[in-house]
């Protein structure tokens, strides 16, 4: 997905929490993070134990955490799981050098929002942050191709039939959960950008959800992906 652009998030400032034990990468991502749309307020965490007990504390704002898989004293996605299982609807986005088809498949089985591999030069840190914001889950471009196959494997019939989508919009609801933006899942599914646009108002209605990351988090905790 190469986005020279992202959608401008509906908020002034968020709080986030960086979970990174290097201090390159710590230092690089807080400077990312300040060329985002909105300001970003970073906490910084080097461990898994670091980053429950911030989150843990009475006064804890943060929205959104930045999560590196291969942390000192746990695997970076028990610490997702740990997230998730506390808070449900907190962002959680992977920045990692990993690149491991199945440890990216169960970081976003566990719930991550997001996927961006270390030093990917077609999408920015920025550009991620700014699409999990504004209701889409990126994904490093060399990932996609993941997605794809787990679809095509799968087949887009296997998603559960309980809200009554179409065809389409199950084919639709998989592509948002592969982290593609309105435009590119029009050339994948050789349609056009307004009728992807009038798929995803009938996905939004029946899920009752009004974004596409929440309709990929409503869709993976009632077992539809």
């Amino acid at each position: 997905m190469k986005s020279t652009s992202s959608p401008s998030p509906p908020f002034d400032s968020v709080d986030a929490l960086v979970v990174e034990d290097d201090v390159f990468f710590q230092s690089a991502i807080c400077e990312a993070l300040k060329t985002c749309k909105v300001s970003i307020n970073p906490s910084l965490a080097s461990s898994a134990d670091g980053a429950i007990t911030l989150l843990k504390t009475d006064t804890s704002s943060i929205s959104l955490v930045l999560i590196d898989l291969g942390l000192p004293d746990d695997d970076g996605i028990n610490l997702l799981k740990a997230i998730k299982a506390r808070s449900p609807a907190l962002a959680c986005m992977v920045i990692s050098t990993c690149s491991d088809r199945e440890r990216v498949l169960t970081a976003m089985k566990e719930g991550a929002c997001g996927y961006i591999v270390k030093g990917d030069v077609t999408i920015s840190i920025a550009q991620a942050v700014d699409l999990v914001l504004s209701g889409v889950s990126p994904i490093s471009p060399e990932l996609s191709t993941y997605f794809i196959d787990l679809v095509r494997t799968r087949g887009v019939d296997s998603l559960k039939e309980e809200h009554g989508l179409t065809a389409r919009e199950r084919e639709l609801l998989s592509l948002f959960s592969a982290g593609h933006s309105y435009k590119r899942c029009a050339e994948l599914m050789g349609v056009s950008l307004s009728t992807v646009q009038s798929h995803t108002r009938n996905l939004y209605r029946k899920l009752g959800v009004r974004s596409s990351l929440q309709a990929v988090l409503k869709a993976k905790g009632e077992g539809l992906l």
